[in-house]
């Protein structure tokens, strides 16, 4: 997105780009890309407006993904019920190589 905006794209127009026009492009507009009944309604909540600048897409706050309300920097769950994010594999130990030098 920000890409389209340096190459002189109004914020609105980036937008519609990367939502509307993107599930149009796949062919899911009749799912998703705007917010309508019947619709998914999965959705990135953010602490500035993009249309102000484009680059303020990096100040996500909330994500709300299949109902569920997720945490902008740690991903925990917060709505319906209050869940960390469980640790993946490689957060938990090191990785086991044999390989380098001896």
């Amino acid at each position: 997105m920000w890409l389209l905006g340096s190459g002189g794209m109004s914020s609105h127009d980036v937008l519609r780009a990367a939502t509307v026009f993107g599930a149009d492009a796949i062919g899911m507009g009749s799912e998703i890309g705007t917010l309508e009944a019947g619709k998914f309604a999965d959705l990135v909540v953010m602490a500035k407006s993009p249309l102000d600048d484009l680059r303020n897409t990096n100040t996500i706050t909330h994500i709300m993904k299949g109902g569920r309300l997720y945490n902008g920097d740690t991903m925990d769950e917060e709505w319906p019920r209050q869940r960390k994010l469980p640790k993946y594999h490689w957060q938990v130990s090191a990785p086991v190589t044999n390989a380098g030098i001896r």
